[in-house]
């Protein structure tokens, strides 16, 4: 056999191999994308609400609404619709900035309700209403610094290009 015949045949015997591992790669392609459509399918023949149903609010539907507590004095629980835990824990923290509040809290009733419900305890100075406004008013005030900040900077590197 000569060194060219050789060649051939081991080039002969890489292709094949390629081939195959070709085939088997697409075989694996072709199951994964089957597997996703039949979850998606599980997914959507599922109880589960539509995902548009997590942010929209619905139409007659108050955004925040207040009830105030009857056991506890200067105590409320604040149900904000569509809300998950990134608002409810940025909210809770900044109530707890206040040297007014007792306690704040929040919780999500079911992963399928899409809602938080806070509760706020404040002191005789300050009323439950007084500091969920005044922390939704400095959460606003401190989002639109860091939003100038951000700009300004993005702003003072774009003039470097």
């Amino acid at each position: 056999m000569s060194f060219v015949e050789c060649e051939f045949t081991i080039y002969k015997v890489v292709s094949k191999h390629v081939g195959e591992v070709r085939a088997e790669f697409a075989e694996r392609k072709k199951k994964k994308k089957k597997k996703k459509k039949k979850d998606r399918e599980r997914e959507e023949a599922m109880n589960a609400p539509d995902r548009y149903e997590r942010f929209v609010v619905p139409e007659g539907t108050k955004k925040v609404s207040y009830e105030r507590d009857t056991k506890i004095i200067n105590a409320a629980t604040f149900t904000i619709e569509r809300e998950d835990h990134t608002i409810g824990n940025i909210l809770r923290m900044q109530l707890h900035r206040d040297e007014n509040v007792l306690f704040a809290g929040y919780k999500l009733p079911h992963p399928l309700q899409y809602k938080i419900l806070v509760r706020i305890h404040t002191t005789s100075q300050s009323s439950p209403m007084q500091a969920y406004n005044q922390a939704i008013n400095d959460l606003d005030k401190e989002l639109d610094h860091l939003k100038n900040t951000f700009e300004n900077e993005v702003a003072k590197h774009a003039r470097d290009f």
